[in-house]
């Protein structure tokens, strides 16, 4: 059975690592987000960079769906607000004002940043 390895790899040392344990494969995720080639805002890869594993939580804040998202402002701000979250798409939903508006005054550094535990681990 191929094994495929994930989650926390973000350079050579951990592809090596994995596959030395036995792995057939990896996936590397958030690695390529903060790359050239990526279409992604100059404030989202600046915080993957800038971030430390703990900075990328499970969260249904954005979707409704449980997603690994930078813990920014907004985030905070609801979970300090003990709000439930609504069920997918309805949060999603909700949140789409939000981002056109976060989009139309260039606050990219608002935006959720779906990333993986790697935050902090690569280089822009």
């Amino acid at each position: 059975t191929p094994v495929l390895a994930a989650g926390g790899i973000a350079d050579g040392r951990g592809l090596v690592a994995a596959l030395a344990l036995g792995a057939q494969a990896v996936w590397i995720g958030t690695a390529f987000l903060v790359a050239d080639e990526c279409d992604m805002f100059a404030a989202c890869k600046d915080q993957i960079v800038a971030a430390d594993s703990e900075a990328f939580r499970i969260s249904k804040v954005w979707t409704g769906k449980t997603v690994r998202a930078f813990q920014g402002e907004i985030s905070q701000a609801w979970s300090e607000s003990g709000l439930p979250t609504l069920e997918t798409p309805h949060q999603r939903i909700l949140m789409e004002d939000f981002l056109a508006a976060a989009l139309a005054a260039a606050r990219h550094d608002l935006f959720y940043n779906i990333a993986g535990q790697a935050g902090g681990l690569v280089k822009g």
